[in-house]
């Protein structure tokens, strides 16, 4: 069945690419609405059709309406199932908060979900599908659920070489994905800068990398953490679809850019029977 959230709930703070202040209002919306970002009187569907922008962020728009770094807020809906919200935004970007889904994890659950009185219709692969980009690879097979298996070398000295598998529950993405926190590196900052992104990282929303491993400030949540922010992203991205996907995800080196290509490409078809997923 499709879900929403029980009553309006909102998350301000800086944008981690602008710096400037931005909030975002989640409200609950009916059946068969799916995400849509609000931004006056625009409203952007969280689609494929309206991504204007996969480097750095995915960046949604239409028209002179757009909206930044929408990947963590829609890997909170992927992870959690919910398929129906009205997202009304103030400023150009959805709030950094931590780096990571966890903020929105946290006051979605504390909010409550409504089980709404309409089926969800997935779609799924009918074959193994695949797109590359140099060493970057992503692909999709039939498989009944959604299962990511990741391989990520993010090239620290500390971090090198990860793989991670998971099949994707809320209960599983609340505890094994959502904390993971967004990551660079200190080198690429200047050109960060030049390119106006990054304006408002600092050491509370970004793992920070430096020469020699992970700034000595900062500590990782949990194991692994930048290959499951990369999962984290990968969710986000993923609820670009129109509608809940089945299927088993197999990416080496994955990044928005090759994920929204790649969804462009891939033969999705709705499945025959829901009865089977959920």
């Amino acid at each position: 069945m499709q879900r929403t959230i029980s009553k309006p709930l909102k998350i301000s703070g800086i944008g981690l690419h602008s710096g400037r202040q931005c909030m975002a209002t989640l409200n609950p919306a009916p059946p068969d609405n799916g995400r849509v970002f609000i931004l006056g009187d625009r409203r952007i569907k969280a689609n494929l059709s309206s991504v204007i922008d996969s480097n750095y962020c995915t960046v949604l728009g239409e028209g002179e309406a757009q909206v930044a770094t929408v990947e963590h807020l829609l890997a909170a809906a992927m992870g959690l199932e919910i398929d129906n919200l009205d997202i009304v935004v103030i400023g150009e970007e959805i709030p950094i908060a931590d780096g990571s889904a966890k903020p929105w994890v946290e006051a979605i659950l504390a909010n409550g979900i409504d089980i709404q009185d309409k089926s969800k219709r997935y779609i799924a692969p009918q074959f193994k599908c695949s797109f590359a980009d140099g060493n970057r690879q992503i692909e999709i097979e039939p498989h009944v659920g959604l299962r990511l298996s990741i391989n990520y070398d993010i090239g620290s000295q500390i971090t090198q070489n990860q793989h991670g598998e998971w099949d994707i529950t809320p209960e599983l993405f609340r505890h094994e994905l959502a904390w993971a926190r967004t990551f660079g590196f200190r080198r690429d900052l200047p050109k960060l800068l030049a390119l106006n992104r990054a304006q408002g990282a600092n050491l509370n929303n970004c793992l920070v990398f430096e020469e020699n491993g992970l700034n000595p400030n900062q500590y990782f949540r949990g194991a692994n953490e930048p290959l499951r922010h990369k999962a984290l992203d990968l969710l986000g991205d993923l609820a670009l679809l129109d509608q809940p996907l089945s299927g088993w995800i197999k990416a080496r080196q994955p990044g928005h850019a090759l994920t929204t290509r790649a969804l462009e490409t891939w033969n999705l078809k709705p499945l025959d029977s829901n009865d089977k997923l959920r």
